[in-house]
């Protein structure tokens, strides 16, 4: 039987090359094929793509370990890269099993909404052990969700967020998204059919510029009321790097309820 496959991405930048050796060593004396890489920080370029495709392609591994500082889940830029990463992986491979480990050995910080369905390693004598018992597992369940969500980015075409009902569920009349943080902005939205960005598209009754409260949180954030089938997305070009992302309904209809993700 060929052995599980197992892709170790290292956050600290040229540190800590002990603690990254025992690491590989732990996992590979429990069986493991080990493989990975430091994790590239350049957003710019929408680098984590690469990642992720590898992630997802044929031959993929079967797990996928993050491991990190305090310092590393607290980096702003780290912790959107990865969010993205499993946006996309979380439509594109489901099955794959995530895991997040302090190297540090203390608690980790609040993660990010996405980071929290990795699970959650400490360092003591035995860790790999729990590793390889979910590589030889039952697949994890996959959660039951009445939306969809994931992201198309790429360097040329900049990064766009889609989201819509989830296949089976009913269409949404119309929808709005929007985003917090510093130095990004929203400049275009655009419905088609789902998985590939249209190549034309007519928007009804667009708007942006909308501000909404939520929480303690301002959005800014743009809206239409094309009707979305469960075959569609709504797709939303965003620059910049958000810190969070809401998105639902047209408001004003029954479907107004909001999923807010926390990306960094």
């Amino acid at each position: 039987m060929a052995g599980k496959k197992i892709w170790v991405t290292w956050l600290p930048d040229k540190e800590n090359e002990a603690e990254l050796q025992q690491t590989i060593k732990d996992l590979q004396m429990v069986g493991l094929e080990v493989s990975g890489a430091p994790w590239i920080d350049d957003l710019e370029k929408c680098a984590w793509t690469e990642l992720t495709e590898m992630l997802s392609g044929e031959g993929c591994p079967d797990l996928w370990l993050v491991c990190g500082r305090s310092e590393d889940f607290t980096n702003a830029r780290l912790t959107y890269g990865l969010s993205v990463s499993c946006s996309f992986l979380d439509f594109h491979n489901p099955a794959l099993k995530m895991f997040v480990q302090n190297i540090e050995g203390t608690e980790l910080p609040q993660l990010p909404t996405l980071l929290q369905g990795g699970e959650v390693l400490n360092n003591a004598a035995g860790w790999a052990a729990k590793v390889v018992a979910a590589a030889y597992g039952a697949p994890q369940a996959t959660a039951k969700t009445d939306i969809h969500s994931t992201i198309i980015a790429h360097s040329a075409i900049g990064q766009w967020f889609e989201v819509g009902p989830a296949v089976g569920e009913a269409e949404w009349v119309g929808a709005m998204f929007g985003i917090t943080g510093e130095d990004c902005e929203i400049t275009f939205q655009a419905v088609g059919d789902r998985g590939q960005l249209p190549e034309k598209a007519v928007n009804e009754y667009p708007s942006s510029g909308i501000k909404a409260e939520i929480g303690d949180d301002e959005f800014t954030a743009c809206a239409l009321q094309n009707k979305i089938s469960s075959e569609q997305s709504y797709y939303v070009k965003v620059k910049g790097f958000p810190q969070k992302i809401m998105f639902g309904g047209h408001p004003g209809t029954d479907q107004a309820d909001v999923t807010i993700i926390t990306l960094s």
